[in-house]
């Protein structure tokens, strides 16, 4: 009975987590998803079905030589990082597709409106 219990409250846990860790962004959860289906790599039939693109929190990854005043010593930026999921599944053998990029911004330490981002 308690691992049960237990096994039920982890498994929420677990979840829960990596439903806070990304979110989707709001100007396409807004719209509404259009199926786009792409030919999938393991069967061969074209039933991939994209789905929302989720966004990791950013992180902080150091300062660096400055993106924004052409780099140098004098000027530093803050470096965040972030993972962008383009999740992917085919509905006939059910083979993820997912594709998982790195998303950067460098924030300007002496301006902080001043945001380049690169992915």
């Amino acid at each position: 009975m308690t691992k049960r219990f237990f096994a039920a409250l982890f498994l929420t846990a677990v979840l829960s987590m990596s439903a806070a860790a990304t979110s989707v962004s709001p100007a396409v959860a807004s719209e509404k998803p259009i199926l786009q289906y792409s030919v999938c790599k393991s069967c061969g039939a074209e039933a991939v079905q994209q789905e929302e693109t989720r966004y990791g929190k950013w992180n902080y990854a150091g300062e660096v030589a400055c993106v924004h005043e052409g780099g140098g010593d004098s000027y530093k930026d803050e470096k965040q990082v972030r993972l962008v999921l383009y999740p992917a599944v085919c509905q006939k053998c059910g083979v993820s597709e997912t594709e998982v990029k790195v998303e950067e911004q460098f924030i300007h330490i002496g301006n902080p409106k001043k945001i380049q981002y690169v992915l």
